[in-house]
């Protein structure tokens, strides 16, 4: 059930905006992860929320990474610049992904009907790393790799 947009939400955005430019890249993504899990879908923090992450793309860390995408893929917030900002960071930092963020990646993904070939290539490849070592662990991915073939 999500949570009802009162005082207190509004108090946490306009404190948000307020400090947006100098939050850390896990302050940005704890932040949407947080609304995401609250399901409160404010499209203005969303935007100051993307705007920012957009800037400071390149200090994400890949969980930072795949926990924003999730966020937006659970809200149903599709910002094309963000979403190729991630996508090509993701990429670039592939190796350093652990299965958890990869099953997230895809599967925000695939919920935002992206098509984006080289992040869904380079999450299979690197999938394929993880299956030669724990065959268990690809199982997370399979719905995401299942949509984005259809």
């Amino acid at each position: 059930m999500p949570l009802q947009n009162g005082p207190l939400m509004d108090a946490i955005e306009l404190e948000a905006h307020s400090r947006i430019v100098s939050l850390s890249t896990q302050d940005l993504s704890n932040t949407a992860w947080a609304y995401a899990k609250l399901e409160v879908f404010d499209i203005p923090l969303m935007d100051a929320i993307s705007a920012q992450a957009i800037r400071s793309i390149a200090e994400f860390d890949p969980q930072g990474l795949s926990n924003t995408f999730w966020s937006c893929a659970e809200l149903g917030y599709q910002n094309f610049p963000l979403s190729d900002a991630i996508a090509g960071a993701s990429i670039s930092r592939i190796s350093q992904f652990e299965f958890q963020g990869l099953s997230n990646t895809a599967w925000a993904l695939a919920t935002l009907a992206g098509t984006d070939g080289p992040l869904m290539h380079s999450i299979s490849q690197r999938l394929h790393k993880c299956f030669n070592a724990d065959r268990q662990c690809v199982l997370g991915a399979a719905w995401p790799m299942w949509r984005m073939s259809r």
